[in-house]
């Protein structure tokens, strides 16, 4: 959104939903392949399982066994279970792979549209996914993720 003279104009996401991402928001899983346009710090939960958030660029959709070229924007959160075994919890061991921008990789998940709580006042997560050009959410294990040759992105951005 920004300001032209004393005309306010907001940009639209790339991606409305009506015809892209959203229409694999069914709770079916699928195969996503896409690239990283913004990667995320990795974050601990309470039972000390290890997730990293990314904004990716979908390239494909595998359903069905059927492909669809859909390039809309897509946050996931990536985790990675830590071991049941206490010794090992404890010794801080990170996770399998950490993703960076521009990296291409392929995933099952299940695809999501983003949603509010219905909370009068609250904080619009919806919308504020949407002015970022995120149409839709998903998670995935780390160790289903597979990373593809090829850089997709700006390298000075990198």
């Amino acid at each position: 959104m920004f300001i032209l003279g004393a005309l306010l104009v907001q940009a639209r996401p790339a991606d409305s939903g009506d015809s892209g991402l959203l229409r694999f928001a069914d709770g079916a899983e699928v195969v996503v392949t896409a690239h990283v346009i913004k990667e995320g710090t990795l974050q601990e939960d309470a039972t000390r399982d290890v997730r990293q958030r990314l904004d990716v660029e979908t390239e494909q959709i595998d359903k069905e066994n059927e492909k669809f070229e859909v390039s809309s924007g897509l946050r996931i959160s990536v985790y990675e279970p830590r071991p049941k075994n206490d010794a090992i919890r404890e010794s801080g061991v990170a996770p399998a792979r950490l993703f960076r921008y521009g990296e291409r990789l392929r995933f099952p998940a299940k695809i999501y549209p983003p949603h509010n709580y219905r909370n009068p006042g609250a904080f619009d997560y919806r919308g504020y996914l949407m002015e970022n050009g995120i149409v839709a959410v998903a998670s995935t294990k780390g160790a289903s993720v597979e990373v593809l040759p090829g850089f997709a992105g700006n390298r000075i951005e990198l």
